[in-house]
C-alpha cells in the first residue's frame, strides 16, 4: 500500500480492521460458532469494503 501512494493512516487502519476481522473469526466462528445474527451483514460489508480498497490499490478493478 506504501508503494501505491496510501498514506500511513489508512494503511494502519486497514490492517487494523483485517486484525480485528481474524481476530472475530477466531473468536466467534472458527472455534466457538456464535455468531450474533445482528453482526453478519456488519461483518460481509466491511469484508467488502477491504476487499475492494485492496483491489483498487493494487490496480484493479472490482
Amino acid at each position: 500500500m506504501k508503494n501505491a501512494g496510501v498514506s500511513n493512516e489508512v494503511r494502519n487502519m486497514a490492517v487494523k480492521l483485517i486484525k480485528y476481522y481474524c481476530d472475530y473469526q477466531n473468536d466467534h466462528v472458527k472455534h466457538d460458532s456464535e455468531v450474533n445474527p445482528n453482526e453478519i451483514e456488519y461483518i460481509i460489508e466491511q469484508t467488502s469494503i477491504i476487499m475492494k480498497f485492496l483491489i483498487k490499490t493494487k490496480g484493479g478493478t472490482p
